[in-house]
């Protein structure tokens, strides 16, 4: 049987992957994190991998009429560099806590406000080494205990080691398989393309693609340089083994790129204008953490907090970013290579055959 890291990983190169961590791994990761603690944990995760999958979207802005019927297919390798800003962060912030007291001589459980302090702890791009959180109870709780009416003075601190890094890397690498075909009257598509594959390790996962691409400089004929407009959007997910979602990346991008041929080599670049979002949904299973409406928020007394389903929904930090780039071909070979400056800094590499 294939192990969890082997089938992440060929997600990521003909396939996709994010190093040692699989999809499972980050949401046991976030079991017993509330939202708040959990957004800060993945925002750079997301900023990256987004960012990754917007990348390498075209070598040659070369799509006129006159070019014909051609095609393309290959493998495009990305890596976002990841700065030392994104591997820990401090934080603070409030929560609710669930407090066990004897009240009136009774065992209660009820709801109370409480401030978290988060000290050099690891994002999912961190070390191993662990960070600490403190949450301090600080009150006076007005409760209601069979009809009598209580005021419960709380002072009580507790802490809990946070979850470790699960991707420390310099670079978040993933990859894509892409084909691209065309022309019709100056305009070719693309697609990058992953089939759903099911796995008893990590459930059902998949990629989907496309973009199209119009030319610009077909209009210009005199301009010394090749001109398009491209649109692409893509979706990549994560099914658990039931089929509900567990992560799921849906990017777009719009670029306006440029392209000069020196025989075998083309010089390329571009702007682009983009988003990426990713969707996470996963069970926190606090002993004492109570997330907002996992209890009445009107109710002082509670239950003990049960397992509830959270649903994190994050923006990349990229929305711009200058591209440049070279391409070679050798016979029916092409290789590419570009760099991209934006909020974050990307790269790719792409081989493949020309038809």
């Amino acid at each position: 049987m294939l192990s969890k890291k082997f089938i992440f990983l060929a997600l990521v190169v003909a396939s996709i992957g994010v190093g040692s961590a699989t999809a499972q791994d980050i949401i046991d990761a976030l079991r017993l994190v509330s939202s708040k603690y959990a957004s800060r944990y993945i925002e750079p995760f997301t900023s990256a991998f987004g960012a990754d999958y917007n990348t390498g979207l075209f070598h040659t802005a070369d799509n006129g009429p006159r070019k014909g019927l051609h095609g393309y297919f290959g493998i495009k390798v990305f890596a976002t560099l990841i700065d030392g800003s994104d591997k820990r962060f401090s934080t603070t912030y409030t929560v609710d806590v669930a407090i066990d007291r004897i009240v009136g001589g009774k065992a209660v459980t009820f709801r109370a406000p409480a401030l978290v302090t988060v000290r050099d702890a690891p994002t999912i791009f961190g070390d191993s080494l662990r960070g600490s959180v403190t949450v301090r109870v600080l009150d006076d709780i007005r409760i209601t205990v069979d009809g009598e009416e209580f005021i419960v003075a709380v002072d009580t601190v507790f802490t809990f080691k946070t979850p470790r890094g699960l991707i420390d890397l310099p670079l978040m690498p993933a990859a894509a398989p892409q084909l691209e075909i065309g022309t019709f009257l100056g305009t070719d598509v693309m697609v990058r393309y992953v089939p759903s594959i099911t796995s008893e390790d990590i459930g059902r996962f998949g990629l989907f693609g496309g973009g199209i691409r119009h030319s610009i400089s077909q209009y210009f004929p005199s301009l010394p340089f090749h001109l398009a407009i491209q649109g692409v959007g893509q979706r990549l997910f994560f099914d658990d083994d039931n089929g509900n979602s567990i992560i799921e990346l849906t990017t777009w991008a719009v670029n306006l790129q440029a392209s000069k041929k020196f025989g075998g080599l083309t010089v390329y670049g571009g702007v682009q204008a983009e988003d990426a979002n990713i969707k996470i949904s996963y069970v926190f299973d606090s002993p004492n953490l109570i997330e907002n409406g996992q209890s009445g928020d009107e109710v002082a007394v509670v239950d003990a907090p049960d397992p509830v389903t959270i649903g994190l929904d994050l923006d990349g930090a990229n929305l711009f970013r200058g591209i440049i780039g070279l391409s070679v071909k050798a016979g029916p070979v092409l290789f590419s290579v570009d760099a991209n400056l934006g909020t974050v800094r990307t790269g790719s590499f792409g081989i493949g055959v020309t038809f």
